[in-house]
Parts: C-alpha cells; structure tokens; sequence
C-alpha cells in the first residue's frame, strides 16, 4: 500500500502554520495529498475481498464506539512523544494480530484489515498508521451517501473527545465536492475527518479519519 511522506506532512503543517487561515489552507492541501496516495485501486482498494460484510443494524453503533475507545487511547499514547511510542504493539492492538511494517523513504507504515473486523453500517474500515505518529481509519470507494453519513456520525460520536468545537476547512473551487473538518484533543494530539470523491459518475467516494500526534 504504497505511500506517506504526505501524513507527516500534514501533523507538521497543523502544528506549525501560525496564521488560521494559512492553517486551513496548508492543512486542506496536505491532506488532499495524504488521502489520495492511498495506494487503493478503483475496484474496492485492499483487503476489500477479505474484509467482505456483515453485522447487523447496530453495527455502526458498536464501530464507533470502538473506534471513539481507540482514539481516546491513541491520544494518551501520542501525547507522551512519538519518540517514545512503539508502533508495533500499537498496530497490533489495533489490527488484532502482530503486523510486519513496510519501509516507506526511512517511514514504517503498517496497515491491515482489522481483526475483528471495523464495520460502519456494513462498509468495512481498514487501519493504517506510521511511526511519524499517525493513525488512519479509512473507508474507500463507498456511496455518496456513505460517506455523508459516516461524516455527520464522526462528528457527532467523537466530538466528547475534542477540546474544542470542529472546525471546517473550507472548500475551493477545485475541491468543491471536499468536506473536511479537525479539533484538537486536550492531549495536543488532532482528530481530521474527511471525505472526497474518487469518482462521480461511479458514485464513489473516500471517507478518512485521521489522527495526528501532537507537534
């Protein structure tokens, strides 16, 4: 699942810009980069075919509420340094199973469909995160619909754990159809949530949450 450099850029770009409206701007074209270079094919993105589907009606209940846990853990961990984070027993606590990483120009990425599986209204949600001190839940080639949906529901299940209200980066002319808002959390670590189409005629869309260390 190639790519990242892009990720680190984007922690870098929210914690350094001094001027808000500078902010939102480097921080919307950063995250363009990140959640394009994703490395997924259009045909349902890896770990697709093995995620399959399933759950019941309340499956997205249950799914953010394990996500929410997880955030909330990932932020107490970060706060401390990425310096002193293993990332390995991370991804491994997220993804269920012992994960091999790949070297990506000097950054250990790890990624996996986790076990058990991350379902949002059926759609299944693969992990990603690198020892730049990111961590990404990634939702790819879902409906419109989906993806309005797992937006409005991010905002609403995770906004107890930011310390202050989301805000919106505005979109441009080039990314009319981009939605994409962050908080940060009382630990220093920011909580990004998005979702941009792949492609309009197929009605297919991508729908990331990202969390940033602090600094």
């Amino acid at each position: 699942m190639p790519r990242r450099s892009t990720l680190f850029a984007l922690g870098v770009l929210l914690g350094a810009a001094s001027c808000a409206n500078k902010t939102e701007q480097a921080t919307r074209q950063a995250w363009n980069s990140a959640v394009r270079d994703t490395g997924e094919d259009d045909k349902g993105g890896p770990g697709r075919d093995s995620a399959g589907k399933g759950g019941d009606d309340e499956s997205g209940h249950r799914s953010w509420e394990e996500i929410a846990g997880s955030i909330e853990r990932i932020g107490e961990t970060l706060a401390s340094g990425v310096a002193t984070v293993d990332f390995a027993e991370v991804a491994e606590g997220l993804c269920g199973r012992s994960t091999e990483p790949i070297d990506q120009e000097g950054t250990l990425v790890y990624n996996c469909d986790p076990e058990p599986l991350i379902l949002l209204d059926d759609e299944p949600v693969m992990v990603e995160l690198d020892d730049s001190g990111v961590v990404s839940f990634i939702a790819t080639n879902i409906s419109e619909e989906e993806s309005a949906t797992f937006l409005e529901q991010a905002r609403s299940r995770l906004a107890n754990l930011c310390a202050e209200t989301w805000t919106g980066i505005p979109a441009d002319a080039e990314n009319a159809h981009e939605e994409f808002y962050t908080c940060p959390m009382a630990s220093g670590t920011v909580i990004a949530v998005g979702r941009f189409p792949r492609d309009l005629d197929a009605n297919q869309w991508h729908f990331s949450l990202v969390v940033l260390g602090p600094g």
